[in-house]
């Protein structure tokens, strides 16, 4: 279909330059590679790809399931546009938003109800991002030396979040729990149960027989806070000893690679060479370019990126239509053989 829509396009009206494109688009096509953007999404499932949010599926091949990964987030609608810099080249594409992982949307500290405490109160530090989620809600589990889960409301929920860092270590003097003691909220409200193992707190504030606490789970890359009260008698406020922890695992992805679609040879496209859904259509990525080396003067040189062309997309005089592997499958653009580059787009007038 597409070839015989290409068949009856008059090609000069398709190279009179670039289209205008929106702010957001000219803000992820020229920031920094590996820049964040609005936000990330935590792939669920390979699904539907489309590069506009109402549009159809873009051509993706079948092929083997990629692992669930995270990606960066331009724009949130109905569906989730995100930024895939993979193989040297940068595509702006949508995905279904039942295709992407619930998350935590932004850091909020929550009491034992799920509902926000306010500067310095008793609750749990849910960081943005991953949470765990089934058929009673959303979850967040405690780490050693804390116990339990808390329960996340569906209004701190979406498809997409907004990163947040670890909040600030706790400053103040520290303590020792020798007991199982449960840290309530200032409701009541039960947030965690220190396990019943010696562990260490720090006191932040002193209120007749009760001490609000602050207590920290594991610390791999932002552990879980937990700011409550528990009764004075309970802890050593002067003990002759202290603890440390320090564990940390991980695991790693390497690259990996698609096999030979296409069959209509490879061609080499310079840095900066924009990359369009169709000839006809609008602007969806930019070729970043490799890094070949540094020059005289120690300045990185970047070459171009050698793609496979599309054989069966048709042709068009002056344009070539290649194959981009991304984690979601090998999306078929177009891109100019000569001008239509970067340079070509006026920046939008933000007004």
């Amino acid at each position: 279909m597409l070839f015989l829509l290409l068949a009856c396009t008059d090609p000069t009206a398709l190279t009179d330059g670039p289209r205008p494109v929106s702010e957001t688009t000219w803000a992820a096509l020229v920031a920094p590679e590996y820049a964040s953007h609005a936000g990330r999404a935590i792939l669920a499932r390979d699904g539907a790809v489309r590069f506009s949010d109402a549009g159809p599926v873009a051509n993706v091949p079948t092929y083997e399931p990629s692992y669930e990964g995270s990606v960066d987030v331009v724009e949130a609608d109905s569906g989730v546009r995100v930024v895939i810099d993979r193989s040297g080249v940068r595509l702006l594409m949508w995905l279904d938003r039942d295709d992407l992982e619930p998350v935590v949307a932004e850091s909020v500290w929550i009491d034992g109800a799920g509902r926000t405490v306010p500067d310095g109160g008793a609750g749990v530090y849910v960081r943005s991002g991953w949470i765990d989620v089934d058929e009673d809600g959303a979850h967040l589990p405690l780490s050693w030396p804390l116990s339990g889960t808390v329960d996340v409301p569906d209004a701190f929920i979406d498809e997409w979040y907004t990163p947040g860092s670890a909040p600030a270590d706790f400053e103040g003097p520290t303590a020792m729990v020798e007991t199982a003691t449960p840290v309530l909220d200032a409701h009541g409200n039960v947030l965690a149960v220190i396990e019943d193992t010696p562990a260490e707190v720090t006191v932040l504030e002193r209120r007749g027989d009760q001490r609000l606490i602050g207590v920290e789970g594991g610390r791999c890359g932002g552990g879980t806070q937990v700011r409550g009260w528990v009764d004075a008698a309970v802890l050593d406020e002067e003990p002759d000893y202290g603890i440390g922890r320090g564990y940390c695992c991980g695991f790693g992805f390497g690259d990996w690679g698609f096999g030979s679609y296409g069959g209509g040879g490879t061609t080499t496209l310079p840095p900066e060479r924009l990359l369009w859904d169709a000839p006809d259509g609008d602007v969806v990525g930019v070729v970043l370019g490799r890094a070949s080396g540094v020059d005289a003067d120690g300045v990185e040189i970047v070459g171009g990126v050698t793609l496979r062309v599309d054989a069966d997309a048709g042709e068009l005089p002056g344009w070539e239509a290649v194959i981009v592997p991304t984690r979601q499958g090998v999306l078929t653009v177009w891109a100019k053989q000569s001008d239509g580059d970067l340079d070509d787009l006026a920046p939008p007038d933000p007004a």
